[in-house]
């Protein structure tokens, strides 16, 4: 009880703290850089007043992201150099002021893309079993997700131990569906339809 209550004082300092820094400096919206779509609904949105994005070119975002891949410095420098309007790349071009700097970033770069890649095909493997009613392949593929989760907090194995409980997920799993069908034929599931 002691931890909660230290907990929720603490939220509330910081959000206090927050609120008077607020009010003694005036908060500016700093632009993102965002390559791709990413926000191309909330600036289609916004199209009169302008989003506040500093949109990068597809073209160059690929040709940096091979460049990266090629661990090639000399193009992702002219590259970044060349784009460095863009907050992200000028923050980035002082962090990465070297070819040391760049292969370690690579390195960094390539392993977490490699580890993310790792996750996503361990989501596909679980879901999948989930579909299939495989408790043991399941069990397995959130097993060696978990593995590859730094502070992992929360496990479903903890929760999920054994077949019986498996099906009861499945059965809230297959509800959820039904709900989420049922809130879209009336209107009102909130979810936007996502711009092509």
């Amino acid at each position: 009880m002691k931890n909660k209550t230290l907990k929720v004082f603490i939220v509330i300092f910081v959000l206090g703290s927050v609120l008077l820094l607020a009010n003694v400096v005036e908060a500016k919206p700093v632009p993102q850089a965002r390559g791709g779509a990413n926000c191309l609904g909330e600036c289609q949105a916004q199209s009169q007043k302008g989003c506040g994005c500093m949109h990068l070119d597809k073209t160059v975002a690929e040709q940096i992201r091979a460049a990266v891949d090629a661990k090639d410095y000399d193009t992702w420098l002219s590259l970044m150099t060349a784009n460095a309007d863009n907050p992200g790349h000028a923050a980035l071009l002082q962090r990465i002021n070297s070819k040391e700097e760049f292969d370690k970033f690579v390195t960094e770069t390539i392993g977490r893309h490699e580890l993310n890649k790792e996750k996503r095909d361990l989501k596909l493997k679980i879901h999948q079993a989930l579909e299939a009613g495989d408790y043991l392949a399941w069990q397995e593929a959130v097993l060696q997700r978990d593995g590859l989760m730094d502070n992992n907090r929360f496990s479903w194995t903890e929760k999920i131990q054994n077949e019986e409980d498996f099906q009861k997920m499945r059965e809230i799993r297959q509800m959820d569906k039904e709900l989420k069908g049922k809130r879209q034929e009336l209107g009102l599931c909130g979810c936007a339809k996502k711009i092509k």
